[in-house]
């Protein structure tokens, strides 16, 4: 049963992190090329990063980093720590403007968290020593690897709704999928596109009044 959210409540904002404040590749030929791989790029271009064995479980924590990167490394015929680097080049550059849209949250006081599929080797980069700015700003963090499930899931949007009780959630994701499974729990949801995430976040948040309109 979703959850209901009284219209007096506070807002938290959740954000998926891929796709709505971090640029994502999840193609293993454009992964391979950013890690250095050109020749072999072109033999993976177009195949999906969830084609590896092993990759969704990963992102659940039932597989650890070791194994899971010997599966990548066979499913590409590379070394392991070859196969690391191309599995930290599937993040790319953090979206325009979204660190400022994190920062005027801030000041306002409204709380956020994100809400990501992934799994702890990128969470190395994505914790409280992120290079990525709007990634430092957040309050809480939710990774599918700690929590022990992948959005579309219910569990996962219940382990957001238990440490924030009593507060309507903004949500925003870039997979149309999860968004729909946001609004089945009483989340308010949307999906946005990278080349427009923070612009269209900061209209919605406007909109319902968590962010006030420049003037």
């Amino acid at each position: 049963m979703g959850s209901r959210q009284d219209h007096g409540n506070p807002w938290v904002v959740v954000f998926d992190l891929g796709g709505v404040l971090v640029r994502v590749h999840l193609d293993w030929g454009v992964a391979l090329r950013r890690a250095g791989f050109p020749s072999l790029a072109e033999e993976f271009l177009g195949t999906s990063v969830e084609a590896c064995p092993g990759f969704h479980e990963h992102e659940v924590g039932e597989l650890g980093d070791e194994e899971y990167l010997a599966r990548l490394a066979a499913f590409l015929g590379l070394q392991p720590v070859e196969a690391l680097a191309v599995h930290q080049g599937i993040l790319g550059e953090e979206l325009p403007g979204v660190a400022s849209l994190l920062r005027d949250l801030k000041r306002g006081g409204t709380p956020t968290a994100c809400l990501s599929n992934t799994n702890a080797l990128h969470w190395m980069l994505l914790g409280d020593d992120s290079p990525y700015p709007s990634v430092r700003l957040l309050d809480r963090r939710f990774g599918s690897h700690e929590i022990g499930a992948r959005k579309p899931s219910a569990e996962a949007y219940a382990a957001v709704e238990a440490a924030f009780p009593g507060h309507r959630i903004a949500f925003f994701d870039d997979s149309p999928v999860n968004v729909r499974a946001a609004l089945q729990r009483g989340w308010q949801a949307w999906e946005v596109h990278p080349d427009s995430a923070e612009e269209a976040i900061r209209r919605t948040l406007e909109e319902i009044g968590v962010l006030e309109r420049a003037r």
